[in-house]
């Protein structure tokens, strides 16, 4: 008896060392990714056998060993299955049901807080971070704040959360999400913030078995962002997206960046307009306050604005006006109406344009590059009103100071430049002065009635006088002529 059980032992001590064997060689093989799913039929088929016959060989029980310690996951498995894509997680994986998984959510949320952060107490939770840009646009500069379509995503490890289990990975739906703990990070120069839930809310939950955690979700953010309008429409801006915890300090929560942690889509489909997408870049500062320190992250776009729109609609006509005003030194110094007209409706025009071009800026308290732009053009269309104004002022005056000379000129040496109210007028030694007129006058005294006349320069009358009454005759130089040809 006791012979046939030494044999026995020994033979089962033989086998299992073939048995270890065997499982190494089953490793290598396995390595290799080629019989895999056969030894997975014939391991289930034995079992089953196994099973009906409600017996178990030892070679069965010694074959599951190996197979186990063959294809039991090790700790280098998991740091090799850490970075591998998702869709090729599942490639060498068992089957796993949904009842599995069930059993797993159960066991980690059970007795789980999900009030409390990971590790508190005993150092601050790492929120890693990473932006991924949809669309940028439209930027609103009466308001200063841009509008930017974005999927933000964070990253954290809760030692709550590990699990044990053939899959690495568990793609969870948003339900999950009110059920774990979850940073507070709200975005600290939002004027407004919308979640996306159509056709159903866009936030995802990734969970690893080593308690690694990723949520990720969609919003669209109108945020503030400063212009500086000195050098518009020339102008380059930096538009900032902040975000920190809300009520986590320095000490309780860590922000850090991930690799490659901004990325933008597309920029052919954003609704930048005006504007042109230069770059971005993102930093990591701490705000101080007195509820205590918080780690501020931050992106800047920068961005430059056309000036297509501004050249056509601003510059271009600015200039025609300019140019117009102009014209009116070409034209007759003497022609008021048409001088005068073009001048007012140049300065009109550009009161107009200036105004326009200050509807699409907010109501700063400074000087942009435009208005003075602006400003110049008024000003030469404004001169050149008022150049002919000044001349025509100048020309007036000097053409009536020369009437005046030359009449008080015509009442110191003529004496002829009489318009009586009748033909014929008794002077009394007195002849008064009066304008020019188109009258020669004659005296009608008895000793030189029929010789005695005056012409309009009045030569004669300055050396004989008359005491007679004077006979007047319309001035015509034929007339005067056959006068004093007949001696009359």
């Amino acid at each position: 008896m006791n012979n046939r059980q030494t044999d026995a032992n020994t033979g089962l001590g033989e086998f299992k060392r073939r048995a270890r064997q065997t499982g190494r060689f089953v490793t290598w093989w396995l390595l290799r990714g080629a019989v895999k799913p056969v030894l997975g039929v014939i391991v289930a088929k034995a079992l089953q056998q196994s099973v009906k016959g409600r017996a178990m060989a030892p070679w069965l029980v010694l074959a599951l060993v190996g197979l186990c310690s063959a294809f039991g996951p090790s700790k280098q498995d998991e740091e090799d299955y850490e970075d591998v894509p998702i869709n090729k997680t599942w490639v060498l994986s068992p089957k796993v049901y949904e009842s599995d998984v069930t059993l797993i959510l159960n066991k980690l949320l059970l007795g789980y807080d999900n009030k409390l952060r990971p590790d508190i107490g005993v150092r601050p939770t790492v929120i890693e971070t990473a932006v991924y840009v949809n669309s940028i646009g439209p930027v609103d500069p009466i308001n200063m704040e841009y509008t930017i379509d974005i999927f933000f995503a964070q990253t954290w490890y809760d030692s709550r959360l590990k699990f044990n289990s053939s899959m690495k990975l568990l793609m969870l739906n948003s339900n999950m999400v009110g059920k774990i703990w979850i940073p507070d990070t709200f975005f600290r120069n939002s004027r407004k913030s919308d979640a996306h839930w159509i056709t159903t809310p866009n936030r995802l939950l990734r969970l690893w078995s080593n308690g690694r955690v990723m949520y990720t979700l969609r919003l669209t953010i109108n945020a503030e962002c400063y212009l500086k309008l000195h050098n518009f429409p020339m102008d380059e801006h930096s538009c900032p997206l902040e975000f920190s915890s809300y009520g986590y300090p320095k000490n309780e929560i860590m922000y850090r960046w991930q690799r490659s942690s901004v990325e933008v889509a597309d920029q052919r489909y954003w609704r930048l307009y005006q504007f042109a997408f230069v770059g971005l870049r993102n930093t990591t500062e701490v705000a101080h306050t007195q509820s205590g320190e918080y780690v501020i992250m931050t992106i800047f776009f920068d961005l430059s604005r056309r000036m297509g729109y501004f050249t056509i609609q601003t510059y271009i006509p600015c200039s025609m006006i300019v140019v117009l005003s102009w014209v009116s030194f070409w034209i007759n110094k003497d022609a008021v109406p048409a001088r005068t007209s073009l001048g007012i409706t140049t300065v009109l025009t550009m009161t107009t344009l200036s105004t326009i071009s200050r509807k699409s800026l907010p109501k700063v308290s400074y000087v942009t590059a435009m208005d003075l732009f602006v400003s110049v053009c008024f000003i030469f269309t404004f001169a050149a009103l008022m150049e002919y104004g000044t001349l025509h002022y100048f020309t007036s005056n000097r053409t009536k100071k020369t009437k005046v000379s030359n009449a008080q000129h015509h009442k110191s040496t003529s004496l002829l430049n009489i318009r009586p109210g009748t033909s014929l007028l008794h002077m009394n030694h007195i002849l008064p002065y009066h304008e020019e007129d188109d009258y020669m006058y004659e005296c009608l005294d008895g000793h030189r009635s029929s010789s005695w006349s005056m012409e309009r320069d009045g030569a004669e009358g300055d050396s004989v006088g008359c005491t007679a009454p004077l006979r007047m005759y319309r001035y015509h130089p034929a007339a005067i002529t056959k006068h004093k040809t007949n001696g009359h």
